[in-house]
């Protein structure tokens, strides 16, 4: 949250810009405690380069405060609703001012040595002072990020925390990263985090999951899990968090790779009115709207209503068919004590059958076209419910609660295949599949804050339910031969019907009681401890209950740079149906890391480096072709992670990474996790006025070879493989427009573990135009 408060008060807020120090990144890794002890510029004495992207004119402020080093004191009523063209080039102070507010009927004035102020042109004209009738504002939601590097995280603390300060490794992907890579699936965004890999292994509709360090990882929508992911156009997703290891004792039922928390756009104050559109390869054409602000007559009342709705040809591999409609409504009530908010997610669609081959002769296949029917496709519908409270006690404690409830259908038209001979011939096998999905999540918890002594704590109490129902019927016809170079097999009917098959898990029920404790001693060292009571009742026996405790410590060792080390135990009741079995037991782990975190002075520009090993009990494998699960003894997962993220200089901004995994898996388990992994995207703003609004930006993401399960026919390897994406953008006042190109080289990629029956593969060469305008 952040504060303005009149200018009589308190003085105005002076953000201090130091010198840039640019060097690699391991030789800036090391040189950082040295860095933390540079002294503050001056202010900007004449012609400087910016960089700030058009938007809400108080964003743009910030960050122009920021770079240019002044202080700036206005009434937030001036600059409400109101948008900025942004800056991009040399400028004075008073010329950047000028730019900046072009449109807005606003004019910056100097008052010496005190910086600047914000009055009405009209107001300017007849010197009235703007200074003195400052109010009180707060503004809800996401603090500022300045483009690529969030400061701070709510995610593993349960309030809003400095990334530096938390002894946990945890990955901020902005908005604006968001905005620049044009990302059509959420891995798509997950390939810019250390340690994450995709695993589309899972059958039917659920084919998008991720792995970190090796293990399995959960998907929250704004802190709760849905479990199972929700479909989600970028435009309604206002960032995107990673937090490595075992979750937060506040979080809920836990995994152990970690947790990928996708924060939604809400209601709030200020006004947005932005209408997107898009075109592609393979006939692709959407239209998207984002609408957010107060009501005419009451300002207390928020809203945001996004929507979405996409059509395309098919994709890469040739399967027809795909539309996908999105809707989000949501409406809060804040008074600044009381912040009520009920709100729905809406998704339905026709998606075509996710890329993949088999193994022939040792080695996956080059097919020409879709390994089966050109019409295999999955319909959905999902819907999410919704309601959050935040009320505030005092000004040192609140309470929060939270509660949706989440339902999917999907029917599959689809087949699945036999192991391929050296000529290309395989068993077909049609089938459909039925199933609906049911989950609710309901937590309430106290936050509280209090100083003993030396230390200020902040605390998180509460109660977690969680419960969860599956059910699912698959319908196959008989075997028949075919041939993957050239199948000319029918589309599945839907009134297949010799062999019917019904699964189900039983249904899930689980609570959980939570606490933590985030202790900071002496402004430097910070302490996370938690510990939780989880509570499973199992059909027909006794309920399993399992303390897990956690804690992690942080040390400042600079102004920049800070240690951590952690030890957390987990406990994850998450029972999807088993091999032979309803349900399976929970899973115990334990996690070990430790890590170093630096924040350079005098820019928005962060690294990390993290140690981390986990282990576990046993582990769920999902089974090749099957909705099933089988429980197989786990080993362990260990590693190296190294991250780089924001601004380098004022036309460069870049995410990169690195992780090195040495994953054991279980006596006679393949390995599917690639030892090495990197990525890197780099953006550059062009600040010549003459190319003004005009970048590009590149990336490349690289993986070593990884082991593919035979299935009792020889196991095989995945090679290496890298993927090449670019753009070109145009930002200028209001309009926005990026045309970007995944996979420029065409390769032949292959995503997650292989079986040599299914062998996903990353989309091809795809092309994407995006417009935005904001009105």
């Amino acid at each position: 949250m952040r504060s303005c408060r009149p200018a009589a008060a308190l003085p105005p807020l002076r953000l201090p810009l130091r010198r840039v120090l640019l060097a690699s990144f391991l030789a800036t890794a090391c040189a950082l405690p040295a860095i933390g002890h540079a002294q503050p510029r001056a202010a900007i004495p004449g012609p400087a380069v910016f960089s700030i992207p058009a938007g809400p004119l108080s964003a743009a402020l910030d960050r122009f405060a920021n770079a240019a080093d002044l202080s700036l004191s206005y009434d937030p009523a001036l600059i409400r609703d109101k948008h900025s063209p942004g800056l991009s080039g040399a400028y004075t102070v008073d010329a950047a001012f000028a730019e900046l507010l072009r449109g807005t009927g606003l004019t910056a004035t100097a008052l010496g040595q005190a910086g600047y102020v914000l009055r009405t042109t009209a107001a300017a004209k007849d010197g009235v002072s703007g200074a003195a009738t400052l109010r009180p504002v707060q503004v809800e939601g996401i603090p500022p990020e300045e483009g690529y590097a969030a400061s701070t995280s709510t995610l593993a603390t349960g309030t809003d925390t400095p990334i530096k300060q938390i002894p946990q490794s945890i990955h901020i992907l902005t908005r604006q990263i968001i905005e620049d890579q044009q990302p059509q699936t959420l891995f798509d965004l997950l390939r810019n985090v250390p340690g994450v890999s995709n695993n589309p292994q899972f059958y039917g509709f659920d084919n998008d999951a991720y792995d970190m360090r090796g293990y399995g990882s959960r998907l929250l929508l704004d802190g709760i899990a849905p479990q199972f992911g929700f479909r989600i156009p970028a435009i309604g997703v206002e960032r995107v968090e990673v937090l490595k290891g075992i979750d937060s004792a506040a979080m809920g039922d836990i995994t152990h790779g970690g947790v990928v928390n996708v924060m939604l756009k809400r209601p709030q104050a200020e006004s947005v009115r932005e209408i997107r559109a898009e075109a592609g390869s393979r006939g692709r054409a959407g239209v998207s709207m984002d609408v957010a602000g107060t009501a005419p007559d009451n300002t207390r009342l928020q809203y945001r209503l996004i929507l979405s709705t996409t059509r395309a040809d098919g994709n890469t591999a040739g399967y027809r068919g795909l539309r996908e409609t999105y809707l989000a409504p949501s409406a809060a009530w804040d008074d600044g004590t009381t912040r009520i908010e009920l709100g729905l997610q809406y998704s339905q669609g026709r998606l075509p059958t996710s890329p993949f081959t088999v193994t022939v002769n040792g080695r996956p296949a080059t097919l020409s076209g879709p390994i089966a029917n050109a019409d295999d496709h999955t319909n959905y519908e999902q819907t999410r419910p919704y309601f959050a409270l935040r009320q505030q006690l005092n000004d040192n404690w609140s309470f929060n609660g939270s509660a949706s409830v989440t339902r999917q259908r999907h029917t599959e038209y689809a087949y699945r295949l036999g192991p391929a001979n050296p000529q290309g011939g395989a068993y077909y096998l049609p089938f459909r599949e039925d199933s609906s999905q049911r989950n609710t999540v309901v937590d309430g918890h106290l936050q509280g804050r209090f100083d003993t002594g030396r230390a200020t704590h902040d605390v998180t109490t509460g109660l977690s339910y969680y419960a969860s129902s599956v059910d699912t019927t698959i319908a196959s016809g008989d075997l028949f031969p075919g041939n993957v170079f050239s199948p000319r097999v029918p589309f599945p009917s839907s009134d297949i019907t010799p062999n019917i098959e019904r699964l189900s898990n039983s249904p899930l029920r689980s609570s959980r009681a939570y606490a933590q404790d985030f202790m900071t001693l002496d402004k430097r060292w910070h302490v996370m401890a938690g510990i939780a009571l989880n509570q499973l009742p199992q059909e027909g026996g006794p309920t399993e209950r399992a303390w897990t405790p956690k804690l992690g410590l942080s040390f400042d060792v600079s102004d920049t740079m800070s240690l951590y080390g952690a030890y957390s135990r987990g406990f994850s009741t998450y029972q999807p149906a088993a091999q032979g079995t309803a349900s399976v037991r929970p899973i115990r782990s334990k996690t070990l890391e430790a890590g170093m975190k630096f924040d350079w002075p005098d820019r928005p520009l962060n690294a990390s480096i993290a140690l981390f090993q986990t282990s576990l009990d046993h582990y769920l494998e999902p089974i090749p072709d099957s909705p099933l699960y089988r429980q197989v003894d786990s080993g362990r997962s260990r590693g190296l992670e190294l991250s780089l993220q924001g601004q380098l200089t004022a036309a460069w901004q870049t995410v990169a990474s690195y992780t090195y995994t040495d994953f054991r898996p279980a006596a006679n388990q393949v390995n599917p996790i690639p030892r090495h992994m990197a990525s890197l995207w780099a953006k550059y703003t062009f600040l010549d006025p003459a190319w003004s609004g005009w970048g590009l930006g590149a990336g490349v993401y690289v993986q070593s070879g990884y082991a593919g399960d035979g299935q009792g026919f020889g196991d095989f390897r995945i090679a290496g493989q890298a993927r090449t994406d670019v753009s070109l953008f145009y930002r200028r006042d209001r309009f926005s427009a990026t045309l970007g190109v995944r996979n420029l080289f065409d390769r032949t990629l292959y995503a997650g573990h292989a079986v040599a029956t299914r062998i996903y593969l990353d989309p091809g060469r795809t092309v994407l135009l995006t417009t935005a305008y904001r009105f």
